[in-house]
């Protein structure tokens, strides 16, 4: 009974060990394969509206005439005299304890909206602007900068 015993044991013992090592042997993975259907995907539809940006109505650039403001705390007019392409010229007034009275030159970008402007008398006063215009180009405004010196000044003018 003992050889008997024995022998069911070594016979358990044998068999788990049998599925305990197939068990755990690597398999390989089939890979998924999906069923592709052949039918094309709908025709994307585009609901949404194109919106075209409103024709902006060419406005006439007028720049020609008297500008009046500041220069920093005085009192300033620029005359526009005359107006070719890009290109500008006129007059300045600024009020001062001196007054400056000063021929000027300058050029715009009407798409930027900007300028940049100079004094043509040569005297200590002489300077440069640079600035910008609002979209109706009814006022500029921007930095003059006095050459001797590279001090800085505000402006601003509006049309009348």
């Amino acid at each position: 009974m003992k050889h008997s015993r024995l022998f069911v044991m070594l016979l358990s013992v044998l068999i788990l060990s049998g599925l305990i090592i197939s068990g755990c042997q690597k398999k390989q993975e089939q890979p998924v394969v999906k069923e592709e259907t052949t039918q094309p995907a709908p025709a994307k539809v585009d609901t949404a509206k194109k919106v075209e940006p409103a024709a902006k109505p060419e406005a006439s650039i007028d720049l020609k005439g008297e500008w009046t403001g500041k220069m920093d705390i005085s009192p300033a007019t620029l005359t526009i005299t005359k107006v070719d392409g890009n290109q500008f010229s006129g007059k300045i007034h600024i009020k001062q304890r001196d007054e400056i009275k000063q021929e000027v030159s300058g050029k715009f970008d009407k798409e930027k909206l900007t300028f940049t402007m100079k004094d043509m008398i040569h005297m200590r006063s002489a300077g440069t602007y640079a600035g910008s215009f609002d979209k109706e180009f009814k006022t500029m405004s921007g930095t003059f900068t006095l050459t001797v010196d590279n001090i800085k000044v505000k402006f601003s003018l509006k049309k009348k």
